[in-house]
């Protein structure tokens, strides 16, 4: 089964918080992971939206 899980960095959201399993991932780790040393001002609101996003394909 296929699952549209939305854009690149959503994609990439979800591959940080499943590897390694059980970690806890900082929201700072999350967007040091989409953007590195420079991230844009608006970086940690795009992150809720990414994550509201695979939320809403997650469900069941």
């Amino acid at each position: 089964m296929d699952l549209p899980l939305g854009p690149p960095r959503q994609q990439a959201v979800l591959a940080v918080l499943a590897s390694p399993p059980g970690r806890m991932v900082p929201l700072s780790g999350l967007v040091e992971a989409l953007w590195g040393d420079g991230p844009p001002p608006s970086a940690a609101q795009s992150v809720y939206v990414y994550v509201a996003g695979l939320r809403r394909a997650l469900e069941p």
